[in-house]
């Protein structure tokens, strides 16, 4: 899994992409040791997919209904979330 989250990096030759992809899992309220688990092995990928979104150095990011599918519990946390980015 943290190969996916950190394949942006690798491609643009980045250093230091275990601890880019530590603090980008932090962020998004998962514990870093998740990076070792296979992408089956979670519920939904939204912390995820936000995780491989915020690694690089984006200055804009572009959201199209980003919780539509999300029962109402997990949007205010995903709403949230964004703030806090």
């Amino acid at each position: 899994m943290g190969d996916g989250v950190a394949e942006q990096l690798a491609a643009a030759g980045e250093s230091e992409v275990e601890e880019k992809v530590s603090k980008a899992l932090e962020v998004v309220g998962l514990d870093p040791e998740v990076r070792f688990r296979y992408p089956l092995e979670f519920s939904g990928g939204q912390r995820i997919s936000i995780a491989r979104a915020i690694i690089g150095s984006l200055k804009y990011l572009i959201l199209d209904e980003p919780t539509s599918n999300f029962y109402v519990s997990m949007q205010v946390q995903v709403l949230n979330l964004f703030l806090d980015i």
